[in-house]
This record gives structure tokens, sequence and C-alpha cells, in this order.
């Protein structure tokens, strides 16, 4: 068979390998397209979008149900309506006293005979059906209101006084579509059936308009585009979409197209070797290509115009001495063996050379996870909000606390940030920020944990003082003092791996280290000088480490410290937040580490008698300076607290949305 015979017979079992893998692609696409709409997959998909839905609404729905329970039991509310009050006189109770402050960026209502009495804000908003018989079967009734403004609402009875018929509280905040979306890293839609009323990006209106209609189905998957949507009733007449886009199974039109492409590039590469083999004599075992370059003072670039003009240029004179072309006057010839690299392309060597530099990393990438931004320093570490991306559009924020390079080559610090890693990931508990990652990258340690919306409980006494003028209420310091004793019972009696006492003992339980979260959950963090059995470092006796003003006079000492010694420090935390004050004040840290040391004296002792009786006989016992003489355990002094914390966890999600409500709000991550 001829050069060119062969070349047909190239060509034609190309195509046909070509005309295979296409039939083979259009299949794998109809499979996988039948497998994409498969209706029990579908639904399974919904189902769960659904879930995560109904979780991200119910984090802001528990907000406005605190907030209207807290409300409702306003005795300057109850009065009023007790007292028949009219609409007018209501409206302006809600805008001049005092005692409605923490909720006057809220929209309210009074509801009475199941009809609107006054409402202030949106008053094209719709009571929705089944609120207030929600409210008067389990306490609370929450909805979505449709209007020109969607809003979330919470109904609740406001505790009678004198008067008979039931009366109701309503308290109402804009419906946050742009939030749902971005806690659920899906677009959020909110339908009545016939109009879209609101969207996380009003950008979507017009690609998300699809959707209206189509609420009673469930579901909805637009092949088009890719986009699944399942739906979840928000309210009567009302529908919250959640929306995320699917993978589009390749189109066998593309497939094929790209298959019958590689064919004919082989097809015609095969082609032009055989036009030019058949004109070439000889046969040799190891065939060679001679490339004729320019002039002798020309640089060899090891292309040959003639190769490079096409089938129909002008072959160069052969030379059986080379097996390649003659060189003419002037040119000099440069052999190679043919290798697989010859048709349509330079040497491994040459690609390496043209290979382009590797573009430099993001600056913000940090091993495995992206750096959002910075959020504090301290002496030891740089924080930063993170992002850490997965498979499937798997998404989560963590907190990287990274030690500050120039402390990577100090043993003491180095030690001391590898046992904050340890035990922060042995100490499982839901009042304790968890570590889920430690490494290094590069020379840097670092360490990964929970990202937590929240403030630190120093943060939150100020705030509350700037903003009422009064410390933060027993109530709520107990509940939150309660919480820090579980955090700490757990860390106290935490076993090692075989069983004995790890002897944990914090040393710095102090407001900058407890987190109310915006959720009114609290959680204890920062382990980073703890006194455990198996730290790595130990601090030598007589050294002090810790917070000054809130430390135990055997810790200001320098001497061991035991669990009672947390227990101490606490009860300094629980006193500052009552009263505002330091129990110890000194001209300088020095002086006040002295006081410290010595605990409580007689003028202290008479600040404490000075509070209500039952937080002056629990702070008298925590602070008492002999240890023996303390509440014994965390359990201890928990038992204490319990009967006075009943609703503190609503009451501290309320004032945090008070306080830092659109903080929150504007804390969006990119």
């Amino acid at each position: 068979m001829n050069a060119r015979g062969r070349a047909t017979v190239g060509l034609t079992i190309c195509l046909i390998a070509a005309a295979a893998a296409g039939l083979r692609a259009a299949a794998r696409w109809r499979a996988a397209n039948a497998d994409a709409v498969d209706g029990p997959k579908l639904e399974a998909r919904a189902t769960e979008m659904r879930a995560r839905l109904t979780t991200a609404l119910a984090t802001q729905e528990q907000v406005l149900q605190a907030e209207v329970l807290r409300a409702g039991g306003l005795p300057g509310l109850r009065a009023a309506v007790a007292d028949r009050v009219d609409a007018a006189t209501i409206l302006d109770l809600f805008d001049t006293e005092d005692w409605w402050a923490p909720f006057k960026t809220r929209g309210a209502a009074i509801i009475s005979n199941d009809r609107l009495v006054t409402i202030r804000g949106d008053k094209e908003l719709a009571l929705p059906a089944g609120l207030v018989a929600r409210a008067a079967e389990v306490g609370v009734g929450v909805g979505v209101l449709a209007g020109a403004h969607p809003a979330l609402a919470a109904v609740a009875p406001i505790a009678p006084l004198r008067r008979a018929e039931p009366t109701y509280l309503m308290l109402m905040s804009p419906f946050d579509a742009a939030a749902l979306a971005r806690e659920l890293g899906m677009s959020v839609a909110l339908s009545d059936g016939r109009h879209l009323l609101a969207t996380g990006d009003d950008r979507q209106k017009e690609s998300l308009g699809v959707l209206v209609g189509k609420e009673e189905q469930g579901r909805f998957y637009d092949q088009t585009s890719s986009q699944f949507a399942a739906v979840l009733p928000a309210s009567p007449g009302l529908w919250l979409w959640a929306v995320q886009g699917m993978p589009a199974p390749a189109r066998p039109s593309r497939d094929l197209g790209i298959w019958l492409g590689v064919a004919a590039l082989f097809a015609l590469g095969a082609l032009l070797f055989w036009s030019r083999r058949s004109k070439m004599a000889g046969a040799f075992a190891d065939p060679v290509v001679a490339v004729v370059s320019g002039p002798r003072d020309a640089p060899v670039a090891g292309d040959d115009p003639a190769l490079d003009a096409g089938p129909d240029a002008a072959v160069p004179p052969f030379d059986p001495r080379t097996g390649g072309p003659a060189a003419r006057s002037g040119e000099r010839v440069e052999t190679r063996l043919m290798n697989d690299n010859f048709l349509g392309h330079r040497p491994t060597e040459a690609l390496g050379s043209r290979t382009a530099a590797a573009p430099d990393l993001d600056q913000n990438t940090f091993g495995r996870y992206h750096l959002l931004r910075r959020l504090d320093g301290g002496g030891m570490a740089d924080i930063y909000t993170a992002v850490l991306h997965g498979v499937e559009g798997f998404r989560r924020v963590y907190v990287i606390k990274r030690l500050r390079p120039e402390l990577a080559r100090s043993r003491v610090a180095v030690e001391q940030f590898i046992d904050e890693a340890k035990l922060g990931s042995m100490l499982v508990h839901s009042n304790i920020v968890p570590v889920f990652d430690f490494g290094k990258v590069g020379d840097e340690y670092f360490m990964a944990q929970e990202y937590i919306i929240g403030r630190d409980l120093g943060r939150l006494l100020a705030r509350h003082v700037e903003t009422t003028g009064r410390p933060l209420s027993e109530k709520l310091m107990f509940y939150i003092a309660h919480e820090v004793l579980d955090a700490l019972g757990h860390a106290h009696v935490q076993p090692d791996v075989t069983g004995l006492p790890l002897g944990i003992v914090h040393r710095d339980v102090s407001p900058s280290n407890i987190m109310v979260t915006a959720r009114g959950e609290v959680k204890l963090f920062d382990f980073g000088i703890v006194k455990a059995t198996q730290r790595v470092s130990k601090t030598e006796l007589g050294v002090v480490k810790g917070n000054v003003s809130f430390m135990s006079p055997e810790q200001a000492r320098g001497q061991p410290v035991d669990p009672r010694s947390d227990l101490f420090s606490l009860g300094l935390v629980i006193h500052h937040s009552l009263t505002n004050n330091q129990l110890y004040l000194g001209e300088s840290t020095f002086d006040q580490l002295l006081r410290a040391a010595n605990g409580p004296k007689t003028e202290q002792l008479r600040m404490l008698a000075g509070l209500p009786p039952i937080t002056a006989a629990i702070l008298m016992r925590a602070l008492s300076v002999d240890p023996n003489d303390r509440y014994q355990s965390a359990a201890e002094f928990a038992a204490d607290l319990a009967p006075h914390v009943a609703g503190g966890k609503f009451e501290a999600a309320a004032l945090m949305q008070t306080l830092f409500g659109e903080e929150f709000r504007n804390a969006a991550i990119e």
C-alpha cells in the first residue's frame, strides 16, 4: 500500500473512532440528563434545601421571638392595655417611653379581637391568618407578612392585668432575604404566587421570575440554566424559594465536535507526514529529519519554513547522505532524531522554555484557606476570618489564628501555641470555642477555630452602659456566668486518653474571653495560658500570667492554682458586669497586682455587701480569699445561679440584636 493509501486508511480509522466516541458521548449525556431530572433524586435535594432554609429562617425568627416575649411583659405596656388607652396614646408611648427604647427599631402593633388596634410602621402589612391562634396556643406565633416591603413578624400575648379580652403584641422587622442568601450560599426569593416580593439581590428578579406560579409544585428544575429551586411555605399565601445551580451535563454536540476536531487534526498530520515521507528515499532504523535553517550566521530556531508553509510548498532537494533535504549554498543543516513531538509540536525542551511563569499566588491565600479580613492582633497572634472551599460549592467560614512570624523561632511561644491548639481540640463543649485545624504554612503556625457572630462580654458591657447608662442586669449576668460555669466544669474534669484528669485551669477568665453570640449563646475561649498536666510548655513557679484585674489571690502571688481559681475570677467578672467597676483599683499594674494578691479587704467586702442580697451572698462566697471557703466546683457554683437564669438566653439574644443588630447585618462575609 502506498503512502496515500495508508493516509486514507488512517483518516478513515480516526473518523470512525471519532464517530464512535461521539455516540458514546451522546449516550452518556442522555443518561446524565435523565439522572439530573430523576424525580427521587431531585426531591431528596429539595428536601435538603428546605431543611437548610428552615434552619436559616428560624435563626432570624428566634431573635424576634425573644424580643416580643420580653416586650409583651413590660409593665408599662401592660398598664396601658389594661387602662384601654387609645391608639394614639399607645403610639406616643412607643415613641417616648424609655422602657420601649430597646424595641424602637421594630415595627409594632396591638391586636385585639383578631384585628389591628394600632400599628407603628408599615400600615399596608396584612396580618396573616393563624399567627394570633398560634400565639394563643403555644405563646408565640411567627410568620412573614406580605406588603410592598415584606416583614418578619412575631406575635405574643400581652400579660393581662385587668383586661378580660385577649390582647396581643406584634413586633416586625424587615424581611432580610439578602441575609438568608448569604447564610445559605444560595439565591433566595419570596413570592405570593403572583409576584416576587423580595430577593436577595434585586438584579436577580428577572431570572427568578420564572419561579412565580410554580409554588404548588414544591420544586423546579430549569434545564436551560441548570438552576434548581425548592420552595418552603413561609406563611399562608407566601412562599420562600431557595435556588442553587446544578452541574450541567456536557452536550453531545460539543463533545462530538471536540472528537471530530481532534480526528481531523490527526488525519491532516498523517496526510502531511506521508506526503513528505513519500518523497524521501531509504529506510532507517532511527529515522532522521533534517531541518534547514537560514544563513550560517543566523541562529538555529528549529523550525523549517517549508514545513510551516503547508503541504503544497516546495520541498528542498533530497540528500541521500543525510536522509534529508540537501543544504543550499550559504545554508547549514541540523539533523535530529524524529520523535513524538515532530508533527506540529516543538521538542519538550522548547515547550519548557516557552512555558509562562506560574502566576503569583493570591496574597490572601493561606494554605487551604482564603483570608477574608483581619479581625484583631495580639502579642502572640494575628486573627483573621477565612473561608475554606470544597467540592460541590462547599464553603465554610473559620477564624484563623496565626502565630506572629517573629515568634516562630521562639520555643516558648511555639509551645504555648501548640498547647492552646491541642487543648482546644480536646475540649468539645457547646460553651467552648472549638479548634478544628492546626498546622503550618511555610514557617507560620496557625489554628482554625469556629467563626462566631457575637461580641465579647467587655464590649457588650461597654455598649450597654453607653446606650442605657446602666450595667448589665442580674438575670442576664447570672445566665452568662451559668453558661461559663458549664464550660469550666467540662474543662476542669477533662481526662486524658488514660482516664486520668488533665488538671486544666483556664487562668484567664475575663470579659474579653467570654463571647455572647447573636443568638444569645455564651462561649468561653482563649485557652492560651491554660494550666494542664500534659502541656508542652510549663509556667515556672512565681511567674504570673493572666489579666491582673480578674486574678485570684493565689494566681497573683504566682502560687500553684486549681479550678477554684477560675471560680474566683468569674466572681470578679460578675461583679464588674453588674457594677461597671473593678473590685481592685490601683495606680499602676504592679499596685493592682499587689491588691489582687491580698484579695478583698474591708473596703471591698463593704462594696459587695451593698449589692442585692442574692448577688451579695453568691459573690461573698465566690470571692473568698481562702480557696477552701469558696465554691469547690463549677457545678456547685452553677447550682446557686440556676434558679435565677430562666429566660436568660432570650434576653441575651434580644439585647445583642438591640445593641449590635445593625453591625451584625452589615458584617456580611465576602
